[in-house]
């Protein structure tokens, strides 16, 4: 018997990993999914894609130089996501590959680094040595490589060299909450070969500090989204729904319905907000044996549901 979160279109089946909920970055790598069947071109996420590929698609970027990536909106906007389909990217033909080099993605961004920017700055150097000790066949430099725990600068230096050849480090950092750290990367981005960082940050303050110290150049790319425009809804509940070959209950919504809440409802402007709200009030659905699913009901839906949280998740 199917279950009724499998009968879900707002949530995804993934290989090897059973069925995720909607509470998750998209990780078309990782989930082993196209794209065309996760993202939606919603609030600029299309056109920064489009400009990554751009910058590192030119003939002229060598595979081996390094780069910075930063990912700045509010939360909740999909910067997790946009970050993980443009490290997909990069591993697919197109990307290094097509300029004779191959990659591997190291995800830390759930690790806790929490603390002062050189604290974590080292305890991210260590982590992202283990974590290559094996998938870059690094195990018996791992000892030298500890080594430079204490000075993780000259610890990226040793690591350039070994990867060298070797696939390219494709780091996806901890999302930033604090000042005083993305340079760090920046000049090991101008000064390492053969390691890509992804940071992100949705703190203002954060994000502040990237604009003024971190400048867009060679080696660094900025990215930027934002909150959901009029239109944007709909087009990611039509995309969802029509993705899915196992959707029981139609909508019956409109588009100007759906701008109107989104307008009263500010917190809903965001992706992760509308996708946990479309996702919790269709499973209910099925389970209610609904046969049409209404603008009222939705409505009725986040209001009655406080337990879900709706208006805190722009975390």
């Amino acid at each position: 018997m199917t279950s009724p979160l499998e009968n879900n279109p707002f949530g995804f089946h993934s290989v090897g990993r059973g069925y995720s909920e909607a509470d998750h970055p998209l990780c078309p790598w990782l989930w082993q999914v196209p794209d065309q069947e996760l993202y939606v071109d919603v609030d600029s996420s299309e056109a920064e894609f489009n400009r990554f590929v751009e910058v590192f698609g030119d003939d002229r970027v060598p595979p081996n130089r390094g780069h910075l990536i930063t990912v700045v909106g509010d939360s909740g906007c999909g910067k997790t996501s946009l970050a993980h389909r443009c490290a997909s990217w990069l591993l697919r033909d197109q990307g290094l590959p097509s300029k004779g080099r191959t990659g591997i993605i190291v995800d830390l961004h759930g690790e806790d680094v929490a603390g002062a920017p050189e604290e974590s700055f080292r305890l991210i150097y260590r982590m992202l040595v283990i974590r290559l000790g094996v998938a870059a066949n690094l195990a018996q430099y791992r000892e030298e490589l500890h080594g430079y725990s204490d000075d993780p600068r000259l610890g990226y230096s040793r690591l350039g060299e070994l990867l060298a050849d070797r696939p390219v480090a494709v780091v996806i950092l901890p999302p930033t909450t604090v000042t005083g750290e993305i340079h760090m990367y920046y000049k090991i981005a101008q000064n390492r070969e053969n390691i890509i960082f992804f940071a992100e940050s949705g703190s203002g303050e954060v994000q502040r500090e990237w604009d003024a110290v971190v400048p867009v150049s060679a080696v660094h790319t900025s990215l930027k989204l934002g909150l959901l425009n009029n239109g944007d809804a709909w087009k990611f509940v039509q995309a969802r729904m029509d993705r899915s070959k196992s959707s029981q209950i139609p909508l019956a919504i409109t588009e100007e319905e759906l701008d109107g809440m989104l307008q009263k409802i500010d917190s809903l402007r965001n992706m992760r907000a509308l996708q946990i709200l479309f996702f919790e009030l269709y499973r209910e659905a099925v389970r209610s044996k609904l046969e049409v699913i209404t603008y009222d009901y939705i409505e009725k839906f986040y209001m009655r549901n406080s337990a879900l949280n709706l208006k805190d998740l722009r975390r």
